[in-house]
């Protein structure tokens, strides 16, 4: 599997993480699935756009795609 998917994965199993200290844990956790690479993170969030386009009803892309927007807000 790609790392992009392995952190799509990931992402959705932590998307309910809300609260400021659950996206700084979720940020913690996504950064070691991406072996600290931001460039992956990036290329997971595109991942989840593309399903996005293909159904604009995907939960679970649109929960991911969040959660990874809030943890790239992160680092920038």
């Amino acid at each position: 599997m790609e790392l992009a998917q392995q952190i799509c994965e990931c992402s959705n199993e932590l998307s309910d993480a809300r609260e400021p200290q659950d996206v700084q844990r979720a940020a913690l956790r996504l950064t070691r699935v991406a072996h600290n690479d931001t460039t992956a993170l990036r290329h997971a969030s595109s991942l989840f756009r593309s399903r996005l386009q293909r159904d604009p009803t995907d939960q679970a892309a649109e929960e991911g795609l969040g959660l990874l927007t809030r943890v790239l807000a992160l680092f920038n």
